[in-house]
């Protein structure tokens, strides 16, 4: 069912390129009167020009919709007020407001001047204010409104970002605390919290910085130039933060991860070898790695190719290959000598035997799907449970080989975090 906004009336702010554009064209497109605004591209915020916002407006016409320009600011109560006149003036109603405006699409947050932070907010988090308090009444008289909060061009594409972007939109001043997820290459902003985070005190840890600090003065009105903080931390050694879980604790549970906050700690590898950062944090959060022995290994097909450069690095170290028929048949076409071993669904004797009777130091599973995801939940369960260290992605996969390397290689070493 394809939802029509027929005889709805939608001002789109910031509607002269980019995402608002879309906005405009999108509500067009399923009937709605659009007002597009725009200040006509100005990064300042001066703006007074009509053509960006017009030339949306004959799009939208010439696609058999209706549409007008307003090239007021939305900075000022006076100019967002003009802005939502203008769809009273022309249609009667104003059914939809999309605060989309963004400026400083030339300036990354690290090198925002407090003049240009107060543009920001005054069109970022202000802009939506004002916008939304003239609307506010128009559409309580008619008992219907939409008010949304998106994403502007300025805050997407630019080097501003999705989490300064947040910042500014929230008009957040110190610590926030925001969720990214991944998924085929796109960044997907989840949410936005105006709050520290545990990785606040792992960051002020690694850079030597009190950030809760910092925070603290910024919000009491000191600038982050007064405090001398003036350039990006870049420290000459290794951080590495690992989560400790308590599977162990749950015998039914599946130790796997998802989008829900598991654990229970944290703990911290710091070192000027990143295989040895890595190593420490493995012993601090409980996980033994092994320095020889048998390693198991069952990845999905996109992970098969990066697999093999560290699989050969174990095998020069000693250790003993065995692996699903799948990635067994692939590391033999790479030269790597490699057993079989069958899936638990193949029958006996398979992996998960092999892991209780202790011939399996190390797990290397990484999965795709529902399906693969049920088939390993025994092998997940058993090394928890054999306290056997198995790593569910490649990433981790390969810097546990860094780090067996490091445990053969290089004696462990304890600095003070304070004579970094």
């Amino acid at each position: 069912m394809t939802i029509r906004y027929d005889n709805r009336v939608a001002v789109v702010t910031g509607a002269g390129a980019g995402l608002g554009r879309n906005h405009a064209l999108f509500l067009a497109s399923r009937g709605a009167k659009i007002v597009v605004n725009d200040l006509g591209g100005a990064v300042d915020g001066s703006g007074g020009s009509t053509t960006a916002a017009q030339k949306v407006v004959e799009e939208i016409k010439a696609a058999g919709g209706e549409a007008v320009a307003n090239a007021d600011s939305v900075a000022t109560p006076e100019g967002a007020k003009a802005i939502i006149q203008t769809a009273i003036d022309n249609y009667g109603q104003i059914d939809i407001l999309i605060n989309n405006a963004g400026n400083l699409r030339d300036k990354s947050f690290s090198k925002l001047e407090p003049q240009d932070f107060d543009a920001v907010v005054d069109v970022h988090l202000s802009g939506a204010g004002y916008c939304t308090l003239a609307a506010w009444n128009h559409m309580k008289d008619a008992n219907y409104g939409r008010i949304v909060m998106t994403t502007s061009a300025a805050g997407l594409f630019g080097n501003f970002g999705q989490g300064n972007y947040a910042a500014a939109k929230l008009g957040v001043v110190g610590l926030m605390n925001v969720q990214f997820a991944v998924q085929d290459g796109k960044v997907y902003l989840l949410e936005v919290n105006p709050r520290a985070s545990r990785t606040s005190p792992f960051v002020s840890k690694a850079t030597g910085r009190p950030l809760a600090k910092i925070a603290a003065r910024c919000m009491a009105g000191q600038t982050l130039k007064a405090q001398g903080i003036v350039r990006e931390i870049v420290p000459a050694y290794y951080s590495v933060k690992e989560s400790v879980f308590p599977f162990n604790k749950f015998p039914a549970v599946d130790p796997l991860l998802g989008p829900e906050m598991r654990s229970t700690g944290e703990v911290m590898g710091w070192d000027d070898n990143f295989g040895t950062a890595f190593l420490k944090s493995q012993i601090a959060a409980g996980v033994s790695l092994p320095r020889g022995g048998k390693v198991f290994v069952s990845v999905k097909d996109a992970d098969k190719a990066p697999i093999v450069a560290p699989v050969k690095t174990l095998v020069e170290m000693g250790f003993s290959i065995v692996a699903t028929r799948g990635t067994a048949a692939f590391l033999e076409t790479q030269g790597v000598p490699v057993t079989p071993v069958n899936k638990v669904i193949e029958g006996q004797p398979h992996i998960v035997d092999a892991m209780i009777n202790g011939e399996i130091q190390l797990v290397f599973n990484t999965t795709q799907g529902v399906q693969s995801l049920n088939d390993s939940k025994s092998i997940r369960r058993t090394a928890l449970v054999r306290s056997i260290p198995y790593f569910t992605t490649l990433a981790a996969s390969v810097a546990s080989v860094q780090a067996i390397d490091s445990l053969r290689t290089r004696e462990l070493e304890v600095q003070a975090l304070q004579s970094a």
